[in-house]
């Protein structure tokens, strides 16, 4: 696996993938890391934000891809995450990334999410896939290398965590309808100038929520990324497919309203634990 070297312009020194606080430990066919969980990365029932997890693996699955398209670059085409239990954990929330398929064109790799040090019960699996592109000047340094043997260490060099909870800290806004929207800005973008594939899989979470109600979490989501979330502001406009007392199910838009175009689709379920 490969590390975002700090002496790179990106990630800023105020962005979301510092407020992450992860830890990671990395070889070339593994990557694992640590999220720290506080009050800020969970809902009201303390439960870690289903978006927050998506932003964690598609971190370390696109570092893991972008070492393996070297010396191309990479892009999230599609994410998918399926919450097997309640994202609960009372330290940190860990993962880890492997490699499925490595192509010319496409990197394709599966991820595990656990609680504290529980690694025999899955709380969570991801699967992304991405694109391989041409490197640009402005993408991030990386190094390759390392082994299970050496220690934890900062994903992004210096790190802070969130001081207020992160969907705010994103610039979430919350409409009708379900709807929910935010403007892109340099705490959000990723290294190709687009909202985050992350923050975007937490927009799309943030509008099942708000549509379906605070007391359903998102249990499902699959993402298919269309184009990049650049000028804005990037609206989530959430349809209910279907809703029973405990389950529903969405599909959910993200439109670029600025250009216009879609930029993301996505489908989601929401549950009652």
């Amino acid at each position: 696996m490969a590390i975002v070297n700090t002496n790179a312009a990106y990630p800023p020194p105020h962005h979301v993938l510092r407020d992450l606080a992860m830890q990671v430990q990395s070889t070339s066919t593994v990557n694992r890391a640590w999220l720290p969980v506080t009050e800020h990365v969970c809902n009201e029932r303390g439960r870690v934000l289903t978006g927050i997890v998506a932003t964690m693996v598609d971190a370390i699955c696109g570092g893991l891809a972008a070492a393996i398209a070297a010396p191309g670059w990479i892009a999230t085409a599609d994410l998918s995450l399926h919450v097997a239990h309640p994202l609960i954990a009372d330290r940190e929330l860990s993962a880890a990334a492997r490699v499925r398929r490595a192509g010319r064109t496409t990197v394709i790799l599966e991820s595990e999410i656990f609680a504290d040090d529980d690694v025999d019960t899955p709380l969570a699996y991801c699967t992304a896939s991405f694109s391989v592109l041409q490197r640009r000047e402005s993408n991030p340094i990386l190094v390759a290398g390392g082994s299970d043997a050496e220690p934890r260490h900062a994903f992004v060099g210096e790190s802070s965590e969130f001081q207020t909870n992160a969907y705010e800290a994103c610039g979430f806004r919350y409409l009708n309808d379900g709807v929910v929207e935010v403007n892109p800005s340099e705490y959000i973008l990723n290294s190709l100038g687009g909202i985050q594939g992350g923050v975007l899989a937490s927009l799309v979470d943030a509008a099942t929520v708000n549509t379906l109600g605070n007391d359903f979490e998102t249990v499902d989501l699959h993402l298919v990324y269309v184009a990049l979330a650049k000028v804005g502001p990037i609206v989530a406009v959430p349809t209910v497919l279907q809703c029973t007392p405990n389950n529903g199910a969405v599909s959910v838009e993200l439109r670029d309203a600025g250009v216009p175009r879609c930029t993301t689709v996505a489908t989601s379920i929401g549950a009652r634990w």
